[in-house]
């Protein structure tokens, strides 16, 4: 949980100073804007005992109870570890739970994150429960993909859209991260404008992860020697290995933009000229192929496996130096 609240999101705050809650809401947008964290401080607000004008005091027992995360009357539903999908019985819970008195005789948050993946049968259940809700009980959906949501559930929330932040208020983020302008560009344009994942990015210091990416993918195109020190150092930690795989993929993504002539204004800066390099060399079925070689290896481990990490990077990156022709240059 956290206090901070990103520029893009001073609209909403304002509209909602300025009428009484509603008892739902859905907060929907691109994914990476930080609805996650302001569905927190939304909830904080609506369970505190002496907020006024969108600010909780952070001082009553309600919001000591809420920082803490031991809330009674805070109910947080999200997909469980390994699932797809919300499902009837997490919503179920909250039929449970909704007729309750609240055990700090305030008001009760009922939190669904990744709104867009419960199934037919958890937004039916849900349905019964947002129709007359007991008084000071509050929904708040939030989901990546309003259009998944069903109208039916959408008819009886209040929905709260976020926009994309415009240039004024990328800057101001950047200023309120206090780091250098050039950093927090790069890491925005690395993620593809996710703001939540280039905050991540430079808090656990990924550029120079990313730096180091791209000295030694490009020693291996250029030679090919270094195979074994990168298939080992890129999967001792799952996580890199991942962002890794993620980013070879993106590399090659952006080779078949030089090589199509599309998009090229999308291409990373910092692995232009691998791209142009490879885009203007390398056949475009090969790049297809290891495209879809390099995706199908990134999911096996994003969704987790037991496999040997190194050993299978070592072999993707020996299909790469096979299909590249790396050892005889």
């Amino acid at each position: 949980m956290t206090n901070r609240v990103f520029p893009w999101f001073h609209t909403i705050i304002s509209s909602l100073e300025k009428k009484a809650y509603s008892h739902a809401y859905i907060l929907s947008g691109n994914e990476g804007l930080g609805k996650r964290d302001f569905s927190y401080i939304f909830s904080q607000i609506l369970l505190c005992s002496k907020s006024e004008l969108f600010l909780a005091c952070n001082e009553c027992k309600s919001c000591h109870l809420f920082l803490s995360k031991t809330h009674p009357d805070f109910y947080e539903i999200d997909k469980e570890k390994g699932k797809k999908n919300i499902s009837i019985n997490q919503i179920k819970e909250i039929k449970n739970n909704i007729h309750e008195t609240s055990f700090l005789n305030g008001s009760k948050v009922f939190l669904i994150l990744s709104g867009e993946t419960m199934t037919k049968e958890a937004n039916n259940a849900l349905l019964k429960s947002l129709e007359e809700p007991p008084k000071n009980t509050y929904f708040i959906l939030v989901s990546d993909s309003l259009m998944q949501i069903p109208i039916t559930v959408k008819s009886r929330c209040f929905e709260l859209n976020v926009p994309s932040p415009n240039n004024k208020e990328i800057k101001q983020w950047i200023t309120d991260l206090d780091i250098q302008p050039e950093l927090g560009n790069r890491a925005l344009r690395l993620t593809s404008g996710n703001v939540m994942k280039a905050a991540y990015f430079l808090e656990n210091g990924l550029l120079e992860q990313r730096t180091k990416f791209i000295k030694d993918l490009g020693e291996f195109i250029k030679r090919g020697d270094n195979l074994l020190d990168i298939s080992q150092a890129w999967s001792k930690e799952i996580t890199i290995l991942t962002l890794v795989l993620e980013w070879m993929s993106l590399l090659l993504m952006d080779c078949l933009r030089f090589k199509t002539k599309s998009n090229q204004i999308d291409i990373q800066e910092d692995s232009e000229k691998i791209s142009e390099f490879l885009g203007t060399q390398v056949k475009q079925q090969v790049l297809y192929n290891l495209l879809e070689k390099t995706n199908y290896l990134w999911s096996i481990f994003k969704n987790g496996s037991s496999l040997r990490a190194d050993y299978q990077l070592k072999a993707l990156l020996i299909e790469w130096g096979k299909e590249l022709n790396i050892s005889s240059r």
